[in-house]
């Protein structure tokens, strides 16, 4: 699924993979179903999922926006967190 390997770097570029914007909807829902599902947090009250990344400003963007385009509900992000709407969760049955 093209996952980062290696160091950390501060100044590495980070990018969503390439390869999603060419194929079936069903591996971008797989795709955003195992990112969610390893990168995202549930609180025991609300029925959205959160997560907190590092990367640039752009792979935020695109995040959320490859998100919301998968699940056809609202994703919102403030600096470094993403916050996937309830609806968006329903609608991923994530």
């Amino acid at each position: 699924m093209s996952a980062l390997t290696g160091t950390k770097n501060i100044d590495a570029t980070i990018t969503i993979p390439a390869y999603l914007e060419g194929v079936p909807e069903s591996i971008r829902r797989e795709f955003v179903d195992v990112y969610l599902r390893n990168r995202g947090h549930r609180y025991d009250h609300k029925a959205t999922i959160h997560f907190r990344e590092e990367p640039s400003t752009e792979y935020l963007n695109a995040l959320v926006a490859l998100i919301a385009d998968v699940s056809g509900e609202r994703v919102t992000r403030s600096d470094r967190n993403v916050i996937v709407s309830a609806d968006a969760v329903r609608a991923l049955n994530v």
